[in-house]
């Protein structure tokens, strides 16, 4: 079994973490699998948890009244399951309003590249076999 974790950041606080594993079929994380894992904490950090703006997801333009919505519970912290639940959808509709919600997000906060490679993403990672 492979794992790494991810810790999320609002400002100085960690306000949330994910323990991703893979099994031994699927191999250990790839340098590309880590650096989306580090992207997408930055975006998650940058346009949910954000001091500066709590409300920054729900500000993303071209976003339909259910993406919000979902938005805001991502943005609560809240898991795919327990969104599913809540809103009675499948979890296969969620993650599809997840991938659009961040697609909407990259293109309503472009950033420059070298922005990009200063900024440190994750608090701490760990792989391990």
């Amino acid at each position: 079994m492979h794992q790494t974790e991810l810790y999320f950041r609002a400002g100085s606080r960690i306000v949330a973490g994910a323990s991703l594993l893979r099994s031994e079929r699927n191999g250990p994380f790839t340098s590309d699998n880590l650096t989306f894992l580090d992207r997408l904490v930055g975006f998650v950090e940058d346009s949910v948890l954000s001091d500066e703006d709590e409300a920054s997801a729900l500000d993303i333009p071209g976003l339909t009244p259910r993406e919000r919505e979902i938005a805001n519970l991502v943005g609560a912290a809240m898991c795919n399951k327990d969104i599913c639940r809540r809103l009675d959808i499948e979890l296969p509709t969620v993650k599809t309003h997840i991938s659009r919600i961040l697609r909407q997000g990259r293109r309503a906060q472009p950033r420059r590249a070298d922005e990009e490679a200063a900024r440190p993403r994750l608090t701490r990672r760990r792989t391990s076999v």
